[in-house]
């Protein structure tokens, strides 16, 4: 603990001198942790400890954000462990008409942390193990995007994911994608095409024998309608065919695919609706499925001065896992569910519950895992406010975007 404390002071020092766009954020978190899994639904409750550090620097062409979160946990009975997040996205701008962001993250953890860990708005419906080890799952992403003319805009991304159990980190399963989309824009409206392509390896990660890696190669083709309706109200929809290749035994289908988001941004408020239908690989299980998946997202400020934030998600995951020439028929779903509420006494202070569950059919059997933490956390910075990283937003006219600041003495 001392030495955290020491660290943090250096790491203050240095950003002091470094400039007033560096930003150190250390929390330290106080919960109390209850977990139950069904259908015993043997309820277990713990004390959990999370401390984070976070450092951001920016400059008007370049910010990067690094993140790191310990969770350590002591049961009922006495069991204690620990559980890991760490973070680094980069984002810039070499010249006005073009960005580039980098990232990547790596999470080891159980199920009730990797339930808890994304905030409560960014909750996603998934398949998770509850009985399983802890997992190690790193994510790696890219984008690039150039405005060509004032009225047509070309973008290019890269993502990869990997998951493992930590006695098998050298055989993960593992994917990679990559695209690339043109977009013409008009006052209310964007009209695009995309171009995309994913390789993945898997094998499912339940079979008690160590069977062969899948592997696989998913072709893409889309169209995409872009509109805002108003300062409100936005949306977004794209549909195409893929064309899915199963490496061996070979063997190649074409899938129709297709996506719908619909947004909502007001000043205390933003909510978001989107829907999936789509051959996608999931590493956590190690298949290859048709996806179909519906999310609902919202944040809420309580009071005008910004104190209380309400936050929440709920989704509906439906894959069957293909096999050489198609999908098999027994369906698996998944729900999930988060709920937050955030209360800041002070800068200083803040009051953290969340509640977050998790139910799956998978290969005919059911299970569920509730998530309850309420908690206290104590937060030094030097600042009140931790920027947003820049992104170019969702709207057509780029309201929702996050700039750069302009270089001093730059027009």
């Amino acid at each position: 603990m001392i030495g955290r404390w020491l660290l943090l002071g250096l790491v203050s020092t240095l950003a002091s001198r470094a400039g007033a766009e560096t930003v150190v954020a250390f929390d330290a978190t106080a919960n109390v942790l209850s977990t139950a899994v069904s259908p015993a639904y043997d309820v277990e409750y713990a004390m959990e400890f999370r401390p984070g550090l976070l450092l951001q620097f920016g400059s008007p062409q370049l910010v990067w954000r690094a993140r790191y979160l310990l969770a350590s946990t002591m049961t009922n009975g006495g069991q204690g462990g620990y559980s890991h997040f760490a973070d680094l996205t980069l984002a810039s701008e070499p010249t006005r008409r073009t960005a580039v962001t980098l990232g990547v993250s790596v999470t080891q953890g159980g199920a009730a942390f990797r339930i808890s860990q994304p905030a409560a708005d960014a909750g996603r419906p998934d398949f998770l193990d509850p009985e399983a080890p802890d997992l190690v799952t790193g994510t790696a992403r890219q984008t690039f995007s150039l405005e060509v003319t004032p009225t047509l805009r070309l973008g290019q991304e890269l993502h990869g994911s990997w998951t493992a159990a930590p006695a098998a980190l050298d055989d993960p399963n593992s994917s990679a994608s990559g695209l690339l989309r043109l977009d013409w824009l008009f006052e209310a409206n964007a009209l695009g095409a995309s171009v995309g392509a994913t390789y993945s390896r898997l094998r499912p990660m339940d079979l008690p024998v160590r069977l062969p890696h899948l592997e696989s190669w998913v072709a893409s083709f889309l169209a995409s309608w872009n509109r805002d309706f108003n300062e409100r109200w936005s949306g977004e929809v794209a549909g195409g065919v893929q064309l899915v290749k199963i490496v061996e035994p070979s063997s190649a289908t074409w899938s129709p695919s297709g996506r719908l988001t619909l947004r909502y941004s007001a000043g205390p408020g933003e909510a978001s609706f989107s829907a999936i239908h789509a051959v996608l690989p999931r590493v956590e299980t190690g298949t290859l499925s048709q996806t179909d998946e519906l999310v609902l997202r919202g944040t809420w400020t309580l009071d005008r001065d910004r104190r209380g934030v309400l936050s929440g998600s709920a989704g509906l995951l439906q894959t069957r896992p293909r096999r050489n020439a198609g999908p098999l028929e027994q369906p698996n779903n998944a729900l999930r569910g988060d709920a937050s509420l955030a209360w800041s006494f002070s800068p200083l202070v803040q009051a953290t519950a969340r509640y977050s569950v998790a139910h799956q059919f998978w290969l005919g059997e059911t299970s569920t895992v509730h998530v309850l933490l309420a908690g206290i956390t104590i937060r030094f910075s030097n600042t009140d406010v931790v920027p947003r990283i820049p992104s170019p937003g969702q709207r057509v006219d780029g309201s929702d975007a996050v700039r750069f600041q302009p270089e001093p003495r730059r027009p």
